[in-house]
């Protein structure tokens, strides 16, 4: 059994529409649109370098002085992401590797010069509108948007004239209105095109349309000047070259034919393309999935037996109905669609087949095989396409008849929609998932296309497509579930209808519903309720067990925590979960390199809304006490790695077990349960430190803490060092005292070197505060003496305290030496905040020397590192500690510049800036303030307020240049 997938490995860049660039169906953000218009410039000559001044030209209107450098700083800026194999060169200039790339343009390129007959691989993307949408005001853009748009011109027209030449005018014409639809002002030789397959499919008083469009357009002498005539093929099969297909065309002659209804440019009036029973024509637009459409249509070549397989409401039966009338492969005599939720029974399937074939005759009803032997004899012969739609109850039994009917049958097609595979040889699987819905998904236009049904010309505004993308996520992108939503526009608004899905979900949303009908009397399809109690009832009792176990979990989930977590009757937790997503009904993630599964949100509503087998709540209580202890140990195990060089990949796992973690929390605090409240508080201090979650972390330790019982002295350790963090970056600079001096008993009680060196380390610094020498260097002494036997990362840390309390002892040049020997130690061991740490430190304490350009040496690669490890709260931090070193430069406008970003990031991130800067900082804001005049303060800092993070870096190697 193969699997036909979309293309999940390479990287696609996309330059007709807005400038993307993809991974699988990841959206790579590049970092702003400097950096989207240099890969775009770079990829329309893919291969070929572009020299920097040619780039530099490109990209600035009136290229400032230091434009080169900005360059070099973007292009290295990309190639340390995801393009760091892509883009090439150095300071001679530039390249894009091709090599395991695709790009929409060259793709496009090679269609105009081959006229190639696939194209539905390309045909969603090509078609993305304008060229370099969102690139306004590049200098390149208007001369590539206009050799863009020319060369997709060449390639549908090359297409459709090769199409038109096989036989093909549905394709053609369906590649020509997409293209017209684009262009503002369309071509005589796409009209005249479009016109021949109209009048090709039948379509007559379309075409003379088409052609008398034409002809408004032209005087009576030009109309004369039509002289060289286009010969009407023959039997509408005389291929012509692609590349010199004439423009000057004769309207006359092919007007003339369609009226005359010439059998050269006109199909016989009785007949039709391709037979088709039981496949309904659909009275809604179909919205994306043509990456979908193209592997049906790729797999339409190279196999006989597709299935496409996806959970219930997910849009398998729409894309079958789409494929069949799209006519993928023309040569289908006749198409048959079957809907099989009209049986219970199995051996019900041949009958069915052959009754509605009309294959079964009076004396041959005997039995199966009989009833099958007329079926087969009524298929062959013949060229047809089989649609058996919603085939998962009778899976086995559909897998058999396949076999046997493509056996017997050499031009049968067997197209098979279903929530689990056939699991037989020669099958070709579609996986069919839930649209993408992130703001160029499928799922956001699906939804906006229904919702304009209803609410003609619906439009929403910038503020209102955050709902509409809210909803999209709130439905899991799921298009039965958003097609649902859209209807009940016609009685809400968009917020109330956001409002009301969060509230209470979608399950009884129909569009009807005020009329009291039940699902069943609907169908299955009219309510995703019923759809989704078709699919649980199909289920095994162990099946339906642990399902409902499955909904419990907030969120995502692995394996290991199922088999920990959940009680199953027969077999493993973990094998019952794969079953289930074999079926459809679990969903299958992947985050940080890791697989993970999730129910839907409309599963998990379903399962946990109140039925005949009540919940237990002894069984409930048991799932709760295992998921705490589960979480608690799981959390512990990350924290000790979070520090290491895997940080990045451990945060990614850890946001995505928060539901699950505050389920798991807040179950422990419900149950007075002390020791495992700090294990899953204190093992995620340090995760909300890096992600600016400060007072969430003070407020879940404070709860945690406020808990009577004993706690192991190692649990209490690592959250009391946890509290010290949180709450000096909340604000409270010195409010952490208490928690450091817990956690130094705590310590002294466990004996592990790691915590009693942190902890006298930290006390030591508290002592520093208030002058206390003799206190402050028993304590280091203790901290420096045990650091042969402490973690690695644990002796950056204890250097950064070291470091601060000498800055408060008033020694210079100790500190130096600790914050370098912090820096040294955190690069060693891979701690990236501890190394960035350090370097803001020795920011400061470099102000404070007045060494400027050191300090904003140490400032740009902080926040740099910041930026890397997406910690905004250490980019407002850092760029205020660059501010206050432009000042020193006596370049006090790009200070205020700085601060003008320093508040506008600080607010976008919900940052109190007075919260996340220590009181001594306000020198660093006066200083700038002093150098400028008022009217010089308030123009710079509104500059600042006009840029983003990038900008920022850049002013910043400009100052230090």
């Amino acid at each position: 059994m193969n699997t036909v997938r979309v293309p999940t490995n390479p990287l696609r860049i996309q330059l007709f529409g807005p400038v993307r660039v993809r991974r699988g169906r990841e959206h790579l953000l590049l970092g702003g649109v400097f950096r989207r218009a240099i890969v775009a410039r770079l990829a329309l000559v893919a291969g070929e370098p572009v020299s920097t001044d040619e780039l530099v030209a490109g990209l600035w209107p009136q290229p400032p002085a230091a434009a080169v450098s900005s360059l070099r700083a973007q292009v290295s800026r990309l190639r340390q992401g995801e393009l760091g194999g892509v883009v090439g060169g150095g300071r001679g200039g530039y390249v894009l590797d091709p090599q395991g790339v695709e790009i929409d343009a060259a793709e496009l390129r090679g269609l105009a010069a081959t006229g190639a007959d696939a194209p539905r691989t390309w045909q969603g993307r090509l078609t993305a509108g304008a060229p370099l949408a969102d690139l306004d005001g590049f200098p390149f853009v208007p001369e590539a948007r206009e050799r863009l748009a020319e060369q997709r011109v060449a390639a549908v027209e090359a297409f459709a004239g090769n199409r038109l030449a096989d036989g093909d005018p549905r394709e053609a014409l369906g590649a020509l209105t997409s293209l017209l639809a684009m262009e503002k002002a369309a071509r005589e030789s796409t009209i005249v095109l479009a016109a021949e397959a109209s009048a090709r499919l039948g379509r007559a008083s379309e075409a003379l349309e088409l052609l008398d469009g034409i002809s408004a357009r032209e005087s009576p002498i030009e109309m004369e000047m039509h002289s060289i005539a286009l010969p009407l093929r023959a039997g509408g099969m005389h291929r012509v070259a692609v590349q010199e297909r004439p423009v000057d065309l004769d309207i006359a002659a092919l007007r003339e034919a369609i009226v005359r209804h010439d059998p050269a440019v006109s199909p016989p009036r009785t007949a039709d393309l391709v037979a088709r029973r039981g496949i309904p024509l659909p009275i809604s637009s179909f919205v994306g999935r043509s990456d979908e459409l193209a592997a049906v249509h790729a797999a339409r070549r190279s196999s006989r037996l597709i299935t496409l397989v996806g959970p219930g409401g997910v849009g398998k039966t729409r894309l079958a109905i789409e494929s069949a009338r799209r006519v993928a492969h023309p040569e289908d005599d006749e198409q048959w669609m079957i809907d099989l939720t009209v049986l219970d029974r199995a051996d019900g399937l041949p009958d069915l087949l052959a009754e509605c074939l009309g294959g079964t005759r009076p004396d041959r009803v005997s039995g199966n095989e009989s009833v099958l032997d007329a079926v087969a004899e009524r298929l062959a012969g013949r060229r047809v396409l089989l649609v058996l739609d919603n085939a998962e109850h009778l899976r086995q039994a559909v897998a058999a008849l396949a076999i046997d009917l493509l056996a017997r049958c050499p031009g049968l097609t067997v197209l098979v929609t279903t929530r689990e595979a056939l699991r037989v040889p020669g099958e070709k699987l579609i996986p069919v998932e839930p649209m993408s819905v992130d703001d160029s998904g499928d799922a956001v236009a699906l939804f906006e296309a229904r919702a304009r049904d209803v609410v003609p010309g619906f439009d929403a505004s910038a503020d209102l497509q955050r709902s509409v993308r809210a909803i999209c996520a709130r439905l899991d992108g799921l298009p039965l579930a958003l097609e649902l939503a859209a209807a009940r526009l016609d009685v809400l608004d968009l917020d109330e209808l956001r409002a009301a899905i969060e509230q209470d979900g979608l399950l009884r949303l129909h569009p009807n519903a005020s009329t009291g009908d039940r699902p069943h009397d609907r169908g299955r399809h009219a309510d995703l309720r019923a759809t989704l109690d078709w699919s649980i009832d199909l289920l095994s009792r162990p099946e339906r067990l642990l399902l409902r176990q499955l909904a419990w979990f907030a969120g995502a989930f692995d394996l290991d925590a199922v088999d920990a977590i959940c009680a199953s009757e027969h077999g493993r937790p973990r094998d019952l979960v794969l079953a289930l997503a074999r079926k459809s009904l679990v969903a299958v993630d992947s985050t940080a390199g890791r697989r993970h599964y999730r129910l839907l949100q409309s599963v998990r509503q379903a399962l946990l809304e109140p039925g005949p087998e009540p919940d237990c709540p002894e069984v409930l209580e048991r799932w709760r006490r295992r998921h705490t202890l589960h979480y608690a140990s799981w959390v512990l195990a990350l924290d000790d790695r979070v520090r290491s060089p895997e940080a990045r990949e451990l945060h990614a796992r850890l946001d995505a077990a928060r539901p699950d973690l505050q389920l798991a929390f807040e179950t422990a605090v419900g149950a007075a349960d002390r020791e495992n409240a700090l294990r899953l508080a204190g093992g995620q201090a340090w995760h909300w430190f890096r992600r600016g979650s400060f007072v969430r972390a003070r407020h879940a330790l404070d709860r945690a803490f406020a808990i009577d019982g004993a706690a192991h002295p190692d649990t209490v350790a690592r959250a009391c060092l946890g509290a010290v963090m949180n709450i000096h970056r909340s604000g409270d600079e010195f409010g952490g005292e208490r928690y450091a001096f817990e956690g130094a008993e705590a310590a002294g009680l466990s004996g592990d070197p790691t915590w009693r060196s942190l902890f006298a380390a930290c006390t030591g610094m508290w002592r520093a505060t208030v002058g206390d020498v003799a206190g402050h260097d028993e304590r280091m002494r203790v901290a420096v003496g045990l650091l042969d036997e402490v973690a690695p990362w644990a002796v950056s840390e204890v250097h950064l305290f070291r470091g601060i309390a000498k800055g408060y002892l008033e020694q210079p040049a100790q500190a130096l030496e600790a914050f370098a020997e912090a820096h040294r130690t955190a690069r060693a061991c891979g701690h990236r905040w501890a190394v960035d740490a350090a370097a803001l430190r020795l920011a400061h304490l470099y102000i404070k020397l007045r060494r400027g350009r050191d300090a904003v040496s140490q400032v740009r690669a902080a926040v740099r590192g910041a930026v890397t490890d997406g910690d905004m709260h250490a980019v407002v931090t850092t760029l205020h500690t660059g501010a206050g070193a432009c000042a020193l430069l006596e370049r006090h406008g790009d200070g205020a510049a700085l601060l003008g970003v320093v508040d506008t990031v600080a607010q976008r991130f919900g940052y109190d800036r007075r919260s996340v800067e220590p009181a001594y900082w306000s020198g660093y804001r006066d200083r700038v303030r002093q150098g400028l005049t008022p009217a010089t303060w308030r123009r710079e800092y509104a500059r600042g307020t006009r840029l983003g993070i990038g900008d920022a870096i850049r002013l910043l190697e400009e100052v230090a240049s």
